[in-house]
């Protein structure tokens, strides 16, 4: 969830600002030199950022769904100086973490983080230099001590109690739980059964089966998939919908739960090409949890922002102290210019 206190691109950036961070069990490769000037990005420190480093990062902003609203224009220029800043942040913090030996690393990663220690030694160096520069930053935020680092970030991210209550205010949608339905559904498709009668046949014993659970199905919520076992062809669904939203649901399966209460199962719900048995699961009742119920919640959650955007203010106060090369090509490649235009200026 965003805050509506954090914008789209601080979010993207925070979603991935350490180096050598671990994504889908993957170490990320780090910034590596192109073969041709044609796919030279950046030159931060000596080290080459390419376009294929670029669109790599730029390919995990994107599936995040807080890019929706950013354009591939501005996402690659985002990527772009987030690998410059990472580049930065691991110099700056290898400054000040000399002493952090490899089996420091290994007892952080295996013992108190619980991750295998194979998995560990593959991707030592990028686990490595994301501990240094973890451990540089909550420095810098007063979360921990290293010498020479100044906790220049503490009285940021330290949150009063009254900034707790506005951010709980703010955020009052986030601390409501919507009324919601869950509902298993069985489609079942005349192509699937060869003709009208059978489909309806097969719909009837479903409808039954819900009415009166037999012995294999004792807990029918959680084992609904079972049901394409038991009529092959069938396509059993678990959904929940919550109230007042639009719903992609056939009308008279929306109408159906908006009446039915709890344990209620409908009829033979006739659709285009076949027909539907629903059957309610459970009925949440909508609630907005008060500011005493979670006030600790909140306070973490806003500490967590405060750290994010302080951390991200971190590289970016580093970025602007360097020279960096970025070729004047930023929005070109061989496809042709894409439209740029409130882009950020370039250094």
């Amino acid at each position: 969830m965003l805050f509506r206190t954090t914008g789209l691109i601080l979010a993207l950036s925070v979603s991935l600002l350490l180096p050598g961070t671990i994504a889908g069990g993957q170490e990320n490769a780090p910034p590596s030199a192109g073969e041709g000037k044609e796919d030279l990005a950046a030159i931060v420190r000596g080290l080459i950022i390419t376009w294929h480093d670029v669109d790599k990062k730029a390919a995990q902003l994107r599936a995040s769904p807080l890019a929706a609203e950013i354009t591939d224009a501005m996402l690659r220029w985002q990527a772009r100086s987030m690998l410059a800043g990472n580049i930065l942040l691991l110099e700056e913090a290898k400054r000040y973490t000399s002493k952090i030996d490899d089996e420091a690393v290994r007892q952080q990663w295996i013992v108190n983080r619980g991750l295998d220690p194979s998995y560990v030694d593959d991707n030592f160096k990028a686990l490595k230099n994301e501990l240094i520069s973890d451990l540089y930053l909550k420095a810098r935020c007063g979360r921990t001590i290293l010498e020479g680092v100044v906790p220049d970030m503490a009285s940021f991210v330290r949150v009063t109690p009254r900034e707790i209550k506005e951010f709980y205010h703010n955020n009052i949608g986030h601390y409501t739980q919507k009324a919601s339905t869950v509902l298993i559904w069985v489609l079942f498709p005349d192509a699937a059964f060869g003709d009208p009668a059978e489909t309806r046949r097969r719909g009837a014993e479903c409808r039954d089966l819900f009415l009166s659970p037999g012995a294999e199905f004792d807990n029918l919520a959680e084992e609904y998939e079972a049901l394409s076992e038991r009529w092959p062809g069938c396509i059993p669904r678990k959904t929940v919908i919550e109230a007042g939203r639009g719903s992609s649901f056939h009308l008279s399966i929306v109408e159906f739960v908006e009446k039915a209460a709890e344990g209620d199962v409908s009829g033979l719900i006739s659709l285009e090409g076949g027909l539907v048995v629903a059957h309610i699961v459970d009925k949440i009742e909508g609630k907005v949890s008060t500011f005493d119920e979670v006030q600790d919640k909140v306070a973490w959650e806003l500490r967590s922002e405060k750290r994010n955007q302080a951390h991200l203010l971190i590289v970016q106060d580093l970025a602007r102290k360097e020279r960096f090369f970025f070729p004047s090509d930023l929005f070109e490649r061989d496809q042709g210019r894409e439209e740029t235009a409130g882009r950020p200026a370039e250094k």
